[in-house]
């Protein structure tokens, strides 16, 4: 069964049944809802199909009306013909929940509720947590569930695979009728650079079990060879091309802003969290990852749209305090870089905080102002708004991404003593 196939299934499954259902099964991925943790939902979802013959739903943990701008993934699943159509979002959720139902979930590339929709159900005492499978920091939450897997490893989609591996057999996880692996290939190679970067144990070896699957034989060897590799000019598409190719065509969708406003940039790829400070109040604080430099950011948009967006970003998720992080590789030299910013009102109550927290990431993160082609946008370094301030570091500490970012975020605000 192809994945496209099970996910029809699925759908009508649901369409027949809901009002009868006494409970929602439900796996979903982190609030950024980026490739790792909507590939890791949907495979979570396909294997324990093909195990248990139930069906879980695996929920896209944004709003449906957002996805655009997840394009990496509307690629990868375009290659399988697969469309939003088939998928299940956030918001559907609201709508499909009884008053009288529960919610069992299984969470994977987080291991905490995450999204608005899930924390207010949560809340309202309708989410049992069943399971967990995830590479992030342990948030110590959900200590009965079963299986817990949280540990570190390049994509969360090799821990999925890895957990199903120990429940199916050859021919039924490596099924060349599904097409799982070779979308469980993309998030590996996005999210470790292509086996470059941030690559553990558990990657290897999925990737040594995907090896066996017969990429020439799959519905990507087709799409590359009508669509994808006329783009990237390859002469012959062998496993290794046929690998060479759909990285890279994932990876240019990914980094593809064209049409988007830098609100949109913003929200892309965010996620939530609330840290408490030293004094036991909390602090609301957003994390926006970006893939282009600030030098890109302020040539394409400009200081007041910059700043206009930033405020109404802030305003509507009721922020704190939004982190940002870039990552990217200078034109010149392809050299890769990372910077650090933050942004908060001047008029917050927490300013004088906030404006200590570079001090307290200075060393870890290694920030310093060799900030690239800082001399085109010096004013961002000056008094940026006079309500506003967003500070601005080149990041040294290259092998800190957001999911190391975050803690240090977390414990820096814990230890602040004003």
């Amino acid at each position: 069964m192809s994945l496209k196939n099970f996910l029809t299934s699925l759908r009508a499954h649901v369409d027949k049944n809901l009002r009868e259902f006494s409970s929602l099964n439900v796996v979903t991925g982190n609030q950024s809802a980026d490739l790792d943790s909507v590939i890791s939902s949907l495979s979570y979802a396909y294997f324990n199909y093909v195990k248990n013959k139930s069906f879980l739903i695996p929920l896209i943990n944004v709003s449906r009306d957002r996805f655009k701008l997840r394009r990496d993934i509307e690629t990868l699943l375009e290659i399988y013909s697969i469309n939003a159509s088939h998928l299940y979002f956030a918001d559907d959720l609201k709508y499909m929940i009884r008053e009288d139902q529960k919610i069992n979930l299984v969470l994977v590339d987080h291991c905490n509720i995450q999204g608005d929709v899930l924390k207010h159900l949560f809340g309202e005492n309708k989410v049992d947590v069943k399971a967990i499978i995830d590479h992030h920091e342990d948030e110590k939450c959900f200590l009965d569930a079963s299986p817990r897997i949280i540990k570190p490893c390049g994509s969360c989609s090799s821990l999925v695979y890895k957990y199903w591996s120990k429940q199916l057999d050859e021919k039924e996880l490596n099924d060349k009728n599904s097409e799982v692996v070779p979308i469980l290939l993309a998030p590996l190679l996005i999210d470790t650079s292509y086996l470059s970067s941030k690559v553990e144990e558990d990657d290897k070896k999925a990737y040594e079990s995907y090896q066996k699957y017969p990429l020439e034989e799959s519905q990507l060897h087709n799409w590359l060879s009508e669509t994808g590799s006329k783009k990237l000019k390859l002469e012959s598409l062998g496993h290794e091309n046929i690998l060479d190719a759909y990285y890279k065509i994932i990876k240019k969708a990914k980094k593809d802003l064209k049409g988007f406003s830098f609100y949109d940039i913003l929200e892309k790829d965010y996620k939530f969290f609330r840290f408490e400070k030293n004094d036991n109040s909390a602090l609301d604080v957003g994390f926006s990852s970006l893939s282009k430099s600030f030098k890109w950011i302020t040539s394409k948009y400009g200081k007041k749209e910059i700043f206009r967006e930033l405020q109404k970003f802030v305003s509507k998720q009721k922020l704190d305090l939004l982190v940002i992080t870039t990552s990217f590789s200078k034109k010149e030299t392809d050299e890769y870089t990372r910077e650090f910013a933050y942004f908060f009102e001047k008029r917050n109550e927490n300013s004088t905080l906030f404006i200590e927290l570079s001090n307290m990431l200075k060393d870890t993160l290694k920030l310093n102002h060799d900030i690239y082609h800082i001399e085109k946008f010096q004013w961002i370094l000056s008094d940026f708004d006079e309500n506003a301030n967003l500070i601005l570091f080149n990041q040294g500490e290259l092998s800190a991404s957001r999911k190391q970012v975050v803690p240090l975020v977390k414990e820096a605000i814990s230890n602040i003593k004003l």
